[in-house]
């Protein structure tokens, strides 16, 4: 159940998140494809859900301190031999304060997925 103080956090990080998201985001309608509460823990679910879907992702975490983070992205996440995606993907933080960290760069590492890990970003 939601705290008066936690909704208000809630709010606060909708509005900071929203204005960062990309411009083709408007106009999708959100929808809740996995939740760890619903669903468990397995990326296998996570992929599976995510089957048939073409649009941006938006990807919260609330780790087990209570700091949020996550991820936006061009496309669904899949498994992958190799890197897909494009620099429209972003990671972003609300901990300590709100920052978004957008794509350097300097390579084309945005997205790639197996059954053990996830992989958002990546240098060299």
């Amino acid at each position: 159940m939601l705290t008066e103080i936690r909704l208000c956090q809630c709010i606060k990080f909708y509005f900071q998140l929203s204005n960062a998201l990309p411009p083709r985001t408007i106009g999708y309608p959100w929808t809740l494809v996995y939740s760890s509460e619903n669903h468990g823990f397995s990326l296998k679910t996570l992929y599976r859900n995510m089957q048939g879907l073409d649009s941006p992702v938006l990807i919260v975490v609330e780790d087990t301190n209570g700091h949020v983070f996550g991820a936006v992205t061009n496309c669904p996440l899949k498994m992958s031999d190799h890197f897909y995606g494009t620099g429209e993907s972003f990671l972003y933080t609300f901990y300590p304060d709100f920052k978004i960290f957008h794509w350097s760069g300097d390579n084309n590492f945005f997205l790639k997925g197996n059954q053990e890990s996830l992989a958002i970003g990546s240098g060299q």
